[in-house]
């Protein structure tokens, strides 16, 4: 009686092994607690999606997905790169993840300056002529006014993001050497913050429509691999001087101001 016990018990071990890997095929939506190092404990929320073609016996690739300003992890997913498409396709993991929505209007965005950086202020302070932009609430300093962090959250989505590969790679099989990231708008200027100031190991990045802030491109301190692709006629993060408002201030590096 014992030994059919024993074994029953590990049938249904293996059962509930096998549905749980069947359960994570797909997205899946979760919200986690994290500590962040400027604001405390939040919640963070993010798609993942395991290709059906996962197992967990082979290391596979993972690549990171930012979507743009006010928009969400089910945006990106939906309609703006469709890449849980490309994952089943090619046997790689997608994570699809959130900025917090800590804005009165609930948009959200992502970290990727202070005020200043190493070349001066990011932004024409001049708001009440550029335009305002709503301050979120984890910006305590803010003033709509005057503020270059107007528009963007104060939460460190770095650290979080470099918490979250962490949690990814203890819980799933990825190819420490194949973690990629890649981002629309604001979540491309995000990519590009990840690939000069993160400590994760980017294999590469794939920028759509995004370019760094005054001083906060710098090249990072190994060479990542990178595509760029920018449309020559968006005047929200110009391409060029001619769709822009016009150049940065002359010093160390060219810039170009957006409208």
């Amino acid at each position: 009686a014992q030994c059919k016990q024993s074994m029953l018990h590990t049938i249904l071990l293996l059962l509930l092994t096998q549905s749980q890997v069947y359960c994570l095929a797909g997205p899946d939506y979760r919200t986690v607690t994290f500590s962040d190092p400027d604001q405390g404990q939040v919640e963070r929320s993010y798609i993942q999606y395991l290709p059906q073609s996962y197992t967990g016996e082979a290391s596979v690739p993972l690549v990171l997905d930012f979507h743009g300003w006010t928009s969400s992890a089910q945006n990106q997913m939906d309609t703006e790169s469709q890449l849980h498409t490309l994952a089943e396709e090619f046997g790689f993991i997608v994570v699809f993840v959130d900025g917090v929505p800590d804005s009165p209007s609930s948009w959200r965005s992502w970290n990727i300056a202070g005020e200043t950086g190493p070349y001066g202020d990011v932004c024409d302070r001049d708001r009440d002529y550029w335009g305002l932009y709503e301050c979120h609430y984890s910006c305590e300093e803010c003033d709509a006014h005057t503020t270059c962090k107007a528009g963007m959250t104060c939460y460190n989505d770095m650290a979080f993001v470099e918490w979250l590969v962490e949690q990814l790679q203890e819980e799933l099989n990825i190819n420490p050497d194949r973690i990629h990231a890649t981002g629309f708008s604001n979540g491309a200027q995000f990519t590009y913050y990840l690939a000069s100031f993160s400590s994760i190991k980017l294999a590469s990045v794939g920028i759509v429509s995004g370019s760094p802030l005054l001083g906060y491109g710098p090249l990072p301190p190994t060479q990542v691999p990178i595509i760029d692709f920018h449309g020559v006629y968006d005047d929200s993060i110009p391409y060029s001087v001619e769709y822009g408002a016009g150049r940065g201030p002359e010093g160390v590096v060219e810039t170009i101001m957006s409208q």
